[in-house]
């Protein structure tokens, strides 16, 4: 599969703050998130908006804490509690 260039969701952030765009008429934005396999363990794009890259900031927000969770789920599915117990698990430890 061929890859376009790479910017870390870090990166991404700071652009973001200080106001800088990659091309004036963007309306899309794209990340994948990998692990120790071919496969992404998160997998996110936005299309036709205004602020792409603002709101794949916020969707990663809401999903990257709960990346260890499927990993756990694809190799043991068995007895984890819900993916929101398995939050609130994380939160209070």
């Amino acid at each position: 599969m061929k890859r376009g260039r790479c910017c870390g969701i870090t990166a991404l952030a700071r652009c973001l703050a200080h106001g800088k765009a990659w091309h004036s008429k963007c309306l899309w934005s794209d990340i994948a998130v990998f692990g120790d396999r071919e496969t992404p363990l998160l997998d996110l794009r936005i299309d036709l908006n205004e602020e792409p890259v603002a709101e794949l900031l916020r969707l990663y927000e809401i999903f990257a804490p709960r990346i260890p969770y499927y990993e756990l789920h694809r190799n043991s599915p068995r007895g984890l509690p819900r993916i929101d117990d398995w939050l609130k698990q994380q939160a209070a430890n």
